[in-house]
């Protein structure tokens, strides 16, 4: 991935295009047949990590929910905003504190189409477009992470996935 590598890996909520450059962004983003202008969500290994990406002052209850399978949308430091998610898988964060750079993640398929989730079907459609699959089996029954706007209260729902928020948060 610090080569520009493009790799499908398990995301402990769904699989996921993963890289860390913004060459192998663009090339994720030609795969997928994607919109220039719709960003990606990027991973990061723990919640201190946000301190180095946003000012947001985000309330503890909110962020006692990551690890797991809830994405937030804050106020970036290099400006607009950014959709940042830590995982839950422990093999993942071992990969981003190798890295060490937030990682760009999304899901596996084309755009406008329903995340894959088998692997053979993951294969066949993406083997000559990325650099390594891992796999981690079929992922029966998975779902993305919910998407949470917080940069002005009251919060909103982007995308209701995994995560369930309590309603006194948002």
């Amino acid at each position: 991935m610090k080569n520009n590598g493009i790799v499908i890996i398990p995301c402990d909520t769904i699989y996921g295009f993963v890289c860390s450059t913004p060459e192998a962004e663009e090339k994720i983003g030609l795969i997928k047949g994607r919109e220039d202008n719709k960003p990606f969500i990027k991973l990061i290994s723990s919640p201190d990590k946000l301190s180095k990406i946003s000012n947001d002052k985000i309330d503890n209850r909110i962020l006692s929910l990551w690890p797991g399978p809830l994405t937030l949308i804050v106020n970036s430091l290099a400006g607009g905003t950014i959709a940042l998610r830590v995982p839950e898988d422990d093999f993942l964060i071992k990969i981003l504190n190798i890295v060490n750079v937030p990682v760009v993640s999304t899901s596996v398929n084309r755009s406008g189409m329903p995340p894959l989730n088998k692997i053979k079907e993951i294969i066949s459609n993406f083997e000559k477009s990325v650099d390594l699959i891992v796999d981690g089996g079929d992922l029966e029954n998975s779902v993305p992470s919910t998407i949470l706007d917080v940069t002005k209260y009251p919060y909103k729902i982007i995308r209701q996935g995994k995560c369930i928020i309590p309603e006194d948060i948002w």
